[in-house]
């Protein structure tokens, strides 16, 4: 029909003879369909890499700021516990200078009992009336304060001598009680450098057969290592990827977690970590206590890391 003629004229142009393809136009088309897919390939191993930067670098980040933070905080306590020892310091030096003045007539007042020891010691700095707290009336007991400690001296002289008709009591404050019990505060509030830990990951392939010892070489360089829990596979007894050390000191801790966090120990990075409090109360294991590992150098070292060939820094 027309019809069937129509389509094959239509379809005639495509079919061709071999003599008359470009095969060489045709590789090339082929080759330019496959660029995009090489190109996209490419993108995305790029975008992969930068990804995975970032992630290392808002780690890095994440860490340092952390670190800030307890120094800046343990900078503040310092300072706190500074500033309490000096305002203790300065307290103690006014109650060495107080004396407490007993028996005084119940009708004398401050400006009576500055005018009598003013004469009698020297410059007077403060004076306390014991008072009720009802009828606001003299228990006839005082706090007077020197400027001098002779004046103190002459004022413990005057026990006995008449204030207003009625002989006084002088005797010294009870300046050592309180500066003992003041200092027994004060050592409670001081900062104190506590035991911390620090978890290695990334203890596998090469690192599998680790040891204990080998581990304390390493990190001993640090501070003063109280222990070593190394988490070991219960069926081959090598170790399974990683361990805690506990430190003596949270300075020593976070110290090898700065020097040793990223560190490339034959082939293979590792990472160390502060353990947190709430992982101490989990009920972690109390680890392999060591004695004598104050740094000392232990037999064989990290040669004896069987197949490692050695390691670097990352």
């Amino acid at each position: 029909s027309n019809k069937a003629g129509s389509c094959a004229l239509t379809r005639a142009p495509v079919m061709a003879d071999a003599d008359e393809i470009d095969f060489d136009a045709v590789e090339q088309l082929l080759e330019g369909g496959d660029a995009p897919a090489k190109e996209s390939t490419g993108k995305d191993r790029d975008r992969d890499r930068r990804r995975r930067s970032r992630s290392r670098t808002d780690e890095a980040e994440k860490q340092r700021r952390a670190l800030e933070k307890e120094r800046k905080e343990e900078e503040r306590k310092q300072k706190q516990f500074e500033d309490e020892r000096q305002k203790a310091m300065e307290q103690a030096k006014r109650e060495d200078n107080t004396v407490v003045v007993m028996c005084l007539n119940h009708k004398a007042g401050e400006r009576e009992i500055y005018e009598f020891f003013s004469q009698q010691a020297g410059k007077v700095r403060d004076i306390q009336l014991i008072r009720d707290q009802a009828s606001q009336k003299s228990k006839g007991i005082a706090y007077v304060e020197f400027y001098l400690q002779e004046a103190v001296v002459k004022a413990l002289a005057c026990t006995g001598r008449p204030l207003m008709g009625v002989p006084i009591r002088v005797q010294a404050s009870q300046a050592e009680k309180n500066r003992a019990t003041q200092a027994a505060k004060l050592a409670q509030a001081a900062p104190v450098d506590i035991p911390i830990r620090v978890h290695v990951s990334g203890l596998v392939g090469n690192l599998e057969g680790v040891s204990e010892t080998e581990i304390q070489k390493l990190f001993s360089p640090f501070g003063d290592i109280e222990f070593i829990d190394l988490q070991r596979n219960p069926a081959t007894q090598k170790c399974s990827g990683s361990c805690y050390i506990q430190y003596k000191k949270a300075a020593d801790a976070r110290e090898a977690m700065q020097a040793m966090n990223g560190f490339s120990l034959a082939g293979q990075e590792i990472k160390v970590e502060l353990v947190q409090a709430t992982q101490l109360t989990a009920g972690l294991a109390p680890g392999l206590a060591l004695t004598g590992m104050g740094g000392g150098a232990m037999p064989g070292g990290l040669l004896a890391l069987g197949g490692l060939g050695g390691f670097g820094g990352a």
